[in-house]
């Protein structure tokens, strides 16, 4: 939790810092913004003041008398008027009269040429430049700046017209200059370290107040409106204003660094009281949690013993509050469980001996009927075998009604025997003592066998029966004599449950690795409340006291496990009143390359009567 908190302080302080950083630097540009355009305007006045002062010199006559060279009785004159021009900054300064190319015709100070020499040759270009403009010709111009020495300076010319053509100049030449504190100045009216310079708008010279030469700043970017650049290798924010009239700028620049500092103290002191807020918060939530946390890791051990097998394992209970009343909650549990364990156990020692005590009586009970099967199959066979002797006329003579009385005999006989196999087959299989050989069974040699054991019941009941060829290919791994036992169980009942005149069908298909047989009739069909239980042993389509079919219920029963114990089973489907179709699933074998498909189909229905 400290650790998301930190995270969440330390994006909500970054955020702050972003905000106040871009606030502060738009506030602080707009301060050097104005205080740049008042240093603009304020030079602006004073150079156009000064421009008027050259003018009305230029249009003095005395002034304009001097382009005469032949005539020099007005020089004094011209002369004491061009000192009247000089201020006392720059009274050391020579003010002249130029001719129309530059040259000086007239100087105040005739001595100091090399101020003159030092003119670079751009700046003299660009002061004897012809004028765009009637009205161009009748004003000042200033000239770009220029070192000399350590000192900026520059010329103010004003045009000596006489009948719309420039015969001549007056020239002054100035030095940069300005209040030796006017940077403390403009520091104490922004509140920021800023430093004012002067540029030529070509930006080939830079002057720093008061008027020194300075470098000119490098990596200079004015993307989106706000100037930037590198000095000293240092970043600066600065801004612009053009003096009218002049090709000057003046800039005021102040570190990025210096700006920037209000924003990260306050964001630092931020910090520092978050980070002592969050650790004091800290600290508190150790304390708690760990009054809250040990009764519940008690818990958790104590429930751990528990999932382990201890059921004695308890826990202290602390008090009445949440965590108290769990732990009480936690030992009623634990109390319960453990009663509930030891009635479990005696419940599983219980049943351990009605397990064991079943299997018993289920082992006695298959003995039981195994062996009353066998006694009571030698009797029988015995009955058989008496009644043929019967039959055969051994004993003597016998007549129609006895044969008849005999033919009933071997009937009932061959009834119950039949019944007591099946007893006995199904105290085999419930023993588990059933064996089974599992071949390569093709399904066509079963279903010929077939065909000759239940033709003879077929056409007793007047009933047809169809039985499709299965095909070379159609083979299952089963046991042969399981597979038409079961096969020979289904039909026998398909023809015991349909009424006389009905339809029996036998087919078979494969699907993937499986191959079923489907054994169709037109019976009475079953009730969907009765199809799960005639699967059960002992249990019978028809519950009816006076029923007119014979068994006793385990045809469907063993037919079933048989099919299950080969990897197959047996669903059904019925409906009620049309019929039923039983469905024999059993694993398929490999197909043979040989094999060839086929669907003939067999019929066998008994002759009218």
């Amino acid at each position: 939790m400290t650790a998301v908190l930190l995270a969440v302080l330390a994006a909500s302080l970054a955020l702050t810092y972003r905000t106040l950083s871009r606030s502060t630097e738009d506030a602080a540009r707009h301060r050097l913004t104005q205080a740049v355009a008042q240093v603009a305007g304020t030079a602006q006045d004073a150079m156009q003041r000064r421009a008027r002062l050259l003018v009305a010199a230029a249009r003095d006559p005395s002034v304009g008398a001097v382009l005469d060279t032949r005539d020099t009785s007005r020089h004094d004159a011209a002369r004491q008027i061009l000192r009247r021009l000089a201020s006392p900054l720059d009274s050391g300064l020579p003010i002249e009269v130029w001719d129309a190319r530059g040259a000086r015709i007239l100087s105040t100070r005739p001595e100091s040429d090399s101020l003159r020499e030092q003119v670079p040759k751009s700046v003299r270009a660009e002061l004897l430049r012809p004028p765009a403009s009637r009205a161009m010709r009748d004003s000042a111009r200033v000239g770009p700046l220029y070192a000399t020495g350590n000192r900026g300076a520059f010329w103010v010319v004003a045009p000596i017209a006489r009948g719309g053509t420039v015969r001549g100049y007056v020239a002054q030449l100035l030095r940069t200059g300005g209040a030796r504190d006017a940077s403390q100045a403009l520091r104490e009216l922004t509140g920021e370290q800023v430093t004012l310079y002067v540029r030529n708008q070509g930006g080939d010279e830079w002057m720093v107040a008061p008027g020194s030469p300075a470098a000119a700043p490098t990596g200079r970017d004015s993307a989106n409106g706000a100037l930037s650049y590198v000095r000293d290798g240092q970043s600066m924010m600065a801004t612009e204003a053009a003096v009218t009239g002049t090709p000057w700028i003046f800039v005021l620049e102040a570190p990025v660094e210096s700006v920037q500092s209000g924003p990260r103290e306050t964001v630092t002191t931020l910090a520092l009281l978050s980070i002592a807020l969050v650790a004091l918060g800290a600290a508190l939530s150790w304390i708690i949690s760990r009054g809250i946390t040990r009764p519940l890791a008690s818990l958790t051990v104590a429930a751990e013993a528990i999932a382990q097998g201890e059921y004695t394992r308890r826990v202290h209970e602390t008090g009445g509050d949440e965590i108290g009343r769990l732990a009480e909650s936690f030992n009623q549990m634990a109390n319960q469980v453990d009663a509930s364990r030891r009635e479990l156990e005696e419940g599983v020692k219980d049943a351990r001996r009605a397990r064991a005590e079943a299997e018993a009586a289920n082992r006695a009970k298959s003995d039981f009927l195994a062996v009353m099967s066998h006694e009571l199959r030698t009797p029988l066979n015995a009955i058989g075998g008496y009644a043929q002797l019967l039959e055969m006329g051994i004993h003597g003579p016998v007549t129609e009604a006895q044969r008849d009385a005999l033919t009933r005999i071997n009937r009932s006989q061959a009834h119950l025997l039949s019944l007591i196999n099946d007893v006995l087959n199904f105290a085999k299989i419930d023993a588990g003592q059933i064996e089974f050989h599992v071949t390569d069974v093709a399904l066509d040699e079963v279903r010929l066998e077939l065909e000759a054991i239940i033709a003879p019941q077929v056409r007793a009941k007047n009933q047809r029966l169809e039985m499709h060829q299965c095909g070379d290919e159609l083979t299952v791994r089963a046991d042969r004599d399981k597979v038409r036992q079961i096969l020979l169980n289904l039909i026998s009942n398909a023809v015991k449950f349909t009424p006389e005149g009905g339809q029996i069908g036998v087919d078979c298909s494969r699907v993937g690795d499986i191959v079923a047989i489907r054994v169709r009739d037109t019976g009475m069909g079953i009730p969907e409340d009765r199809r799960r239980s005639i699967f059960e042993p002992f249990v019978q389509a028809g519950r009816a006291l006076n029923r007119t079919h014979e068994g006793v219920g385990l045809g469907l029963a063993i037919s079933r496990d048989l099919a299950r114990a080969m990897g197959g089973d047996i669903t059904v489907e019925s409906e009620v009143g049309r019929g039923s179709v039983f469905t024999v699933t059993l694993p398929s074998a490999p197909v043979s390359s040989t094999a060839v498909n086929a669907s003939p189909r067999m019929e066998h229905r008994a002759a009218p009567g």
